[in-house]
């Protein structure tokens, strides 16, 4: 989803879905973005990122599962 005004995108979602991992991102004026996701690789990951432009920093929740042989 893109809303823009006078062709300048003021906010764009864009749903990120691969074979394990599945989230959201929102990006603001094409400057600020926020992203969320959830991923499923040996255990169960979650992570917030804050971004400036082309530069972000994160904060991933992880709990790994136990594996027995």
């Amino acid at each position: 989803m893109d809303i823009r005004i006078m062709n300048l995108s003021l906010l764009r979602l864009l749903k990120i879905k691969h074979e394990t991992i599945k989230g959201y991102k929102i990006v603001l004026f094409k400057v600020l973005s926020f992203t969320i996701t959830h991923g499923k690789s040996d255990g169960n990951h979650i992570n917030i990122s804050v971004g400036i432009f082309n530069v972000e920093t994160f904060v991933g929740f992880s709990l790994w599962n136990s594996f027995t042989q």
